[in-house]
């Protein structure tokens, strides 16, 4: 007998922050800094009802939206993205990459645990930070990511991970 799966998908326009990020494709070729206004939807799934609920909107929106505040207006940068070298020297941030040097203020910059900030990279970010946050756990995260229109990079972490 199949277990029963249930859903909720929370989706909006108040879903959606502002911020810059470039790939890296090798040690000498990157993208140009550039920014998205991202879309954020997140689809929570479990086999269990809580409440008769996977989980109440309410709390799923505050989560989601604090998750999505620290990356709001900022520079997104893939900390562990083996074509940069990253300092961080008092209030700034250095990012080599060939024969280039960012130099930026730390207040405007977020280092993101991630290879590269690709869209799906994001994604995956976003949803391990919400699930981490979840008040019930063994429930099933996916995160979609438009950056834009027709363009969604996905995330899914299943039941249990």
């Amino acid at each position: 007998m199949k277990k029963e799966k249930f859903s909720v998908v929370l989706q909006g326009e108040n879903l959606v922050f502002s911020s810059a990020h470039f790939l890296t494709y090798d040690k000498k070729t990157r993208e140009n800094l550039h920014g998205h206004n991202f879309k954020v939807s997140v689809e929570v799934s479990g086999h269990e009802l809580h409440n008769s609920m996977v989980i109440d909107f309410v709390i799923l929106e505050k989560i989601v939206m604090h998750v999505i505040s620290e990356l709001k207006d900022k520079l997104l940068i893939a900390q562990n993205d083996k074509n940069l070298r990253i300092e961080m020297k008092e209030k700034q941030i250095n990012i080599y990459h060939h024969n280039e040097t960012l130099s930026l203020p730390s207040r405007d910059c977020v280092l993101l645990p991630i290879n590269n900030c690709s869209t799906e990279l994001i994604a995956s970010y976003i949803g391990k930070e919400i699930n981490k946050m979840l008040p019930i756990k063994n429930l099933s995260v996916k995160i979609g990511l438009e950056e834009a229109v027709g363009c969604v990079g996905t995330y899914e972490m299943a039941e249990g991970e």
